[in-house]
């Protein structure tokens, strides 16, 4: 009985830690090297988020190479490096390549979707926009050259998804499993009883 129980209760906590355990995925942006591209930022979070454009000019300044192309329709929320947009203070990042970034939960429940700019002043592709998965609020970022991150940019745009995701409700297996586990032991234990 001893062994039935501490079978069910390691199942259980198996099952917990498993569904848990989150990994972040890195993304490179622009993607494979080449044309002419002698570098790359990365982005670490868990969803992965996309790589959206990139180009050689500037982010989150008056000529927004962002918002003018990929970009179009979508706003600044906040960037690092000064009082520019809607909501300062709202992106954190370190300008330290491998540094880390983290974002206020309040952007996704004013914004649909939500993008990070890198802009970093070497040679090379100058900047990059990722689009971050759904509620995404930190990561890590890179540069393949080791440079420092001249700014980094938080745009919204859109209307947060009020509906609520299935995927996002823990599916109660576990509760499942860990309470018939308690009702068979319980059952075996009244039928010894009498």
């Amino acid at each position: 009985m001893k062994k039935l129980l501490m079978c069910c209760i390691a199942t259980a906590s198996l099952l917990c830690v498993r569904v848990g355990r989150a990994e972040a995925t890195s993304v490179s942006c622009p993607g494979a090297l080449g044309g002419g591209v002698d570098r790359q930022f990365s982005l670490d979070t868990d969803p992965a988020s996309i790589c959206t454009a990139f180009g050689d000019n500037n982010v989150g300044g008056a000529n927004d190479e962002f918002l003018s192309g990929a970009g179009a329709g979508w706003e600044i929320i906040d960037v690092s490096d000064d009082t520019t947009g809607t909501h300062d203070g709202w992106l954190t990042i370190s300008t330290t390549p491998g540094g880390s970034f983290s974002i206020d939960p309040l952007a996704w429940s004013t914004y649909g979707q939500i993008a990070l700019g890198l802009k970093d002043g070497n040679p090379g592709p100058k900047w990059a926009a990722f689009t971050l998965a759904q509620n995404v609020t930190g990561g890590t970022w890179n540069d393949t050259e080791g440079h420092l991150l001249g700014h980094a940019v938080l745009y919204g745009t859109g209307t947060p998804d009020t509906t609520l995701d299935a995927a996002a409700v823990p599916e109660p297996a576990t509760l499942v499993l860990f309470g018939s586990c308690l009702g068979f032991i319980a059952t075996r234990m009244k039928r010894r009883q009498s």
